[in-house]
């Protein structure tokens, strides 16, 4: 396998964790929807294993996501498939999954003040904090 194809891998077996957890899914769980073993998902995500278009389009059907989404942040598929957003982080934590599973349910309208007060909530431990090392107030 060459470098590239193996990073394209890696990438794309990233992009299936983060989304498969996003949507609160275990291994096992993607693997029972796929008909593969959670030992098989794991090697898909760690890019070990290469997942074949068939059954990266299942795994996007199970998730409910355009099959794009894998592909997020990896240069070659942004010049093909015009695809711009960054790629996951893999430092999210459980609470940051279940904050963006709570978001994700909220209505529009509600979606909104969520944010407002997230970000709020943000600045005032950003002031906070400055303050506590002397620091000054933050800009906003």
């Amino acid at each position: 396998m060459s470098g590239g194809q193996g990073r394209s891998n890696r990438h794309i077996g990233q992009n299936i964790k983060f989304y498969r957890r996003l949507h609160g899914m275990s291994q096992k769980d993607l693997g029972d929807r796929l008909g593969v073993s959670s030992q098989q998902i794991q090697k898909y995500e760690s890019g070990a294993n290469q997942i074949g278009a068939a059954r990266l389009h299942e795994a996007a059907k199970a998730m409910d996501i355009p099959v794009s989404r894998f592909f997020e942040g990896l240069r070659e598929a942004e010049e093909i498939l015009g695809v711009r957003e960054a790629p996951p982080s893999e430092d999210f934590s459980q609470d940051s999954f279940s904050v963006l599973r709570a978001y994700r349910r909220l209505p529009p309208h509600l979606r909104r003040h969520f944010l407002t007060l997230a970000e709020a909530l943000a600045q005032e431990h950003d002031i906070s904090s400055a303050r506590k090392t002397g620091k000054g107030e933050t800009e906003p």
